[in-house]
């Protein structure tokens, strides 16, 4: 597989998430193969997967929430950044995020 071979990959992790469905990492991994494959709304339903499964799982909560706001969806965006620092109140690439967003959303 090349270095941006994904459709590759995306097979590749298609295969692993229905092998392992209960497992967040191989959601978050389908979720940012999707996410540069330019499908936001699959990349979504898949990082909405892995934070379902395991809702301390802060860099899935973190991309998720950036791809919200990147499409508008601020407030739900928002929502998850602020998990996500909670989960590392030390992450200061989501604290710089959030403190660039307006208050309102």
């Amino acid at each position: 597989m090349s270095r941006h071979d994904y459709a590759g990959a995306k097979v590749a992790a298609v295969k692993l998430s229905e092998l392992l469905p209960q497992n967040a990492d191989s959601h978050l991994s389908l979720g940012n193969i999707l996410y540069y494959m330019k499908d936001n709304e699959g990349s979504i339903k898949e990082l909405e997967k892995a934070v379902a499964l395991r809702p301390d799982f802060q860099v899935a909560q973190v991309n998720l929430g950036k791809i919200l706001i990147s499409l508008g969806r601020t407030a739900e965006g928002k929502a998850h950044l602020k998990r996500a620092l909670d989960l590392n109140p030390g992450d200061e690439e989501v604290k710089k995020i959030l403190s660039s967003l307006p208050e309102s959303n």
